[in-house]
């Protein structure tokens, strides 16, 4: 008997799948039910109808942690901490794949083949989280069309992702913008400059129904959190712009946004009120070991990953121009043997914001690439750098946009593993009034690596294999060259048993030869067509039998002579 759970999202085909547009679907959660520790968990989801048992899914914790809002707060006692993580992130950021074993459709309950407790728990008040279906092919092939997802909309989207023996590029890989929502201004500033009401001057935080700031962009916050106005970052969402026309933050995720331009010119000097904060850096006081840390799933450390954070944006009055922050890059996670990237890319960019009259908006933070991947073939390019800040038309000067901050590359394997991989490390500029001056507004910082990945593979394995192979009879076939496998307990855990088959055999046997290895060497030639299958096991629960490998020997010809003819 063989566990075939995960081979039957699978595409069956030896020839690659192609692809390309939107490859998944998404769900917003609505809760997590993981409170018996004895038991399998589930969650409910809004609309369970693009679901089916046996789809491999990856259940995504969006956002939900707490922002520091005084120096009061914890150990915090510095004024850059304000706006930032309060160190309480809950579920934010962690991620994992699972199989559904059932779907009880009145409810909208999604049932998982394994537990995601201690990894994920029940979501408190605040918590946003979504379920995407991840479809998994032996083979595929992007073509010149690109892959993309729907960009993240408060509840859904934002992340590419797919499991696959190999993946061959001929076309992009992109969510850039698709991350966390940059500010948008829709209210008219009644208020004047800071210098002739001093109550404006550095205020860091208002309700989103208080005019009297630009807001801020969207971080990984609490979504209960709603003084979303105001200088102060939005955790990793850039602040917005305080007074008349200053700038808002950029955007940030693994490094953090610029600083969002100054006030009017046309105010005081002197007391001109700073822009919106770049966004806080998610490796600022160890934070990445709650995020991006080195230690993975397997030693009790559970990985986070972010979108990027979109840009502040600063005040406006009504026929002069203020404009939007960028939103933020998306997530790109790819499970696969190998990557054939034919010089193509991978970007999670932050988008830029665009030039404005009043204020500018600042750049959205870069997304986050996560690649747990054994081989690479081929150029592959990777980019997640933060967007730019606005620029500002005019005189007098008004406040320009920070940069956006870089996102992440995660890889698996060490760093002299991927000679193949360029990784773009520019950072988001800052904008400029009138193309010359920065009037106070910052760059951004460049993308973030992180080495040494195993993704969250619950309760099931990956398992790749070669494709078919023809030999002639009676010759030694070259060996079977199947990639490491993940998930299961994890590296170190893994057995393995090689069984084969053939029309005379007729049944699924032992391989001949050591067979108990990662990769099966053929002891002798053969001399009928055989098929190949390889089992693998990890713990009590994560067992995997391979796709069907094909060995052919066409038949051997006879009295196939040739002669010269007789005239």
């Amino acid at each position: 008997m063989f566990s075939l759970a995960f081979q039957q999202g699978y595409s069956q085909s030896f020839a690659p799948t192609i692809i390309e547009g939107v490859i998944n679907d998404y769900a917003a959660v609505t809760n997590i039910l993981c409170l018996d520790e004895n038991d399998v968990d589930s969650d409910t989801v809004a609309d369970n109808s693009e679901f089916r048992e046996g789809d491999t899914v990856m259940l995504y914790c969006v956002k939900g942690a707490k922002i520091v809002e005084d120096t009061a707060d914890g150990f915090f006692n510095q004024f850059e901490d304000i706006g930032g993580d309060s160190l309480n992130p809950g579920n934010t950021g962690r991620y994992a794949f699972l199989i559904i074993n059932e779907i009880y459709a009145p409810g909208k309950v999604v049932v998982f083949n394994n537990k995601i407790t201690p990894h994920i728990k029940t979501l408190r008040e605040g918590e946003v989280a979504q379920l995407i279906r991840v479809p998994s092919y032996r083979n595929a092939r992007v073509t010149a069309a690109g892959l993309s997802t729907i960009p993240w909309d408060g509840t859904t989207g934002g992340v590419i992702t797919l499991f696959t023996g190999v993946l061959e590029l001929n076309g992009d890989i992109d969510a850039s913008g698709m991350g966390f929502r940059g500010a948008s201004e829709d209210q008219d500033y009644l208020e004047a400059c800071t210098s002739e009401n001093m109550s404006l001057l550095d205020s860091l935080f208002y309700d989103i129904d208080n005019y009297r700031a630009g807001k801020k962009g969207e971080g990984n916050t609490d979504a209960s959190f709603d003084r979303l106005r105001g200088r102060a970052k939005n955790i990793n969402g850039g602040g917005g712009g305080n007074g008349l026309f200053s700038g808002g933050g950029g955007g940030s995720n693994f490094y953090g946004g610029g600083m969002g331009g100054n006030e009017s010119g046309s105010c005081v000097s002197g007391l001109s009120e700073p822009g919106g904060q770049g966004g806080f850096s998610l490796n600022l006081h160890n934070y990445f070991s709650n995020y991006y840390n080195d230690i993975n799933i397997y030693s009790n450390r559970y990985d986070r990953i972010s979108f990027g954070g979109g840009g502040g944006t600063g005040t406006r009055q009504s026929g002069i121009f203020t404009s939007d922050g960028g939103n933020g890059g998306g997530l790109v996670v790819i499970i696969a043997d190998s990557i054939i990237g034919n010089d193509n890319d991978i970007r999670v960019d932050g988008n830029s914001a665009l030039d404005a009259e009043g204020a500018a908006g600042g750049g959205g933070g870069g997304g986050c690439i996560v690649l747990d991947v054994n081989g690479y073939r081929t150029v592959l390019n990777l980019s997640a750098r933060g967007g730019n800040g606005g620029n500002t038309l005019g005189t007098p000067c008004t406040g320009p946009g920070g940069g956006g901050g870089g996102g992440a590359y995660w890889l698996s394997g060490v760093e002299d593993q991927h000679a193949e991989i360029n990784m773009v490390d520019e950072k988001g500029l800052a904008g400029k009034c009138n193309s010359t001056i920065s009037y106070g507004a910052s760059d951004g910082t460049g993308p973030g690596e992180k080495y040494g990945l195993f993704a969250p593979i619950r309760g099931f394995i990956f398992n790749p294999v070669p494709n078919e192979i023809t030999v002639c009879s009676d010759q030694i076939p070259p060996s079977l060259l199947a990639g490491s496998p993940k998930g299961g307990d994890g590296p170190g855990t893994y057995t393995y048993q090689w069984v084969d088959s053939s029309s005379t055999q007729n049944a699924w046997l032992p391989a001949p030869g050591i067979n108990d290895d990662s990769v099966y060497h053929f002891p002798g030639p053969l001399s009928d067509t055989t098929y190949f299958r390889r089992i693998v096991k990890s713990g009590i629960l994560a067992n995997d039998t391979s796709f069907r490998i094909a060995v052919y020997v066409p038949p051997e010809i006879f009295n196939n002579t040739i002669t010269a003819p007789d005239t």
